[in-house]
């Protein structure tokens, strides 16, 4: 049904690519809760994007400032929905 309505009502035009969620990276004063909206954001306008949940979370991850990895580093997140 999803399929049916995407062709129906989408045009394409504004659909995100891969290259666009790969290059979204952290701002130096963002702070990393607007980060990850603005990641989801664009998620969510890869309509015909086939990838892992393990494979954004990954994404999200390396875009993140320096700092916030290390803290991070050895956690393990399932989800983008729950970042």
């Amino acid at each position: 049904m999803e399929h049916k309505f995407r062709e129906h009502f989408f045009s394409g035009e504004n659909e995100a690519k891969l290259l666009d969620l790969t290059s979204v990276r952290q701002g130096r004063d963002e702070p990393a809760s607007d980060y990850f909206w603005r990641f989801k954001d664009i998620k969510n306008q890869c309509y015909n994007l086939t990838i892992s949940e393990k494979d954004l979370v990954e994404l999200a991850f390396k875009g993140l400032r320096p700092y916030l990895k290390e803290k991070l580093e050895g956690f393990e997140f399932l989800t983008v929905n729950h970042l």
